[in-house]
């Protein structure tokens, strides 16, 4: 099988389920909303306001007060360094070299 490039993965399909594994083997809480929201707003490259736009949450919420606790959780989670600036590249490149290896 050839590896993915990090464009073909959905967020849905891929990315939630990828990163919610990590979170619970660290013993880590279930993902809520607004985590989720950040998730799928960063991995589309959106910015804290797109993502607030139709939700029930104010880019500043988003942004000060969920998205520092969520790349803390998932840099601890993962291992390394996540961030909004580096999450598509680092999952991206994890998901790829992940499915390239169970080849």
């Amino acid at each position: 099988m050839t590896a993915l490039a990090p464009e073909a993965l959905d967020c849905d399909y891929d990315i939630k389920p990828f990163i919610r594994e990590a979170i619970e083997r660290r013993g880590g809480v279930p993902l809520n909303d607004e985590q989720i929201l950040i998730i799928k707003g960063t991995w589309q490259g959106q910015d804290y306001g797109e993502m607030a736009q139709d939700s029930p949450y104010t880019a500043g919420h988003l942004q000060r007060t969920v998205a520092p606790d969520l790349w803390k959780l998932l840099s601890v989670a993962l291992n390394l360094d996540i961030q909004k600036k580096n999450f598509r590249k680092t999952i991206g490149l994890l998901l790829t070299s992940t499915s390239a290896e169970a080849d």
